[in-house]
């Protein structure tokens, strides 16, 4: 059973090979590279996969998330907060427990369907 969990930025340029992708790519590129080999495997029976998407993060443990260890201190502090964002925008964050129970739960489901 494999299951991973991507951020979102799963896209990428189609009509290159897989090392021109790979070598040109960003971030969201080879992870796009990567979910699609993963789930051409799960196609073939080769693996049961399961692919958890999710965007920033906060919560516990989020130390190097924007709104972890850049935000907090100084917030609490009174202090001016400098963003790599702009807040104003429309963007999801996850809750990092929220997405740990959410992967624990897909890869026991499946793997309990593999048994």
């Amino acid at each position: 059973m494999n299951d991973e969990l991507h951020v979102l930025f799963g896209a990428g340029q189609v009509g290159q090979s897989l090392a021109q992708r790979l070598l040109a790519a960003g971030k969201g590129e080879v992870r796009a590279q990567v979910a699609e080999l993963l789930f051409a495997a799960h196609r073939r029976g080769e693996v049961q996969a399961t692919v958890g998407r999710a965007s920033d993060f906060y919560g516990p443990g989020g130390a190097a998330t924007f709104v972890g260890d850049h935000f907090w201190p100084a917030a609490l502090a009174g202090k001016t907060v400098r963003l790599p964002f702009d807040p104003d925008a429309v963007h999801t964050y996850h809750y990092i427990p929220d997405v740990a129970a959410d992967e624990a739960a897909s890869a026991t489901v499946a793997w309990a369907r593999q048994h």
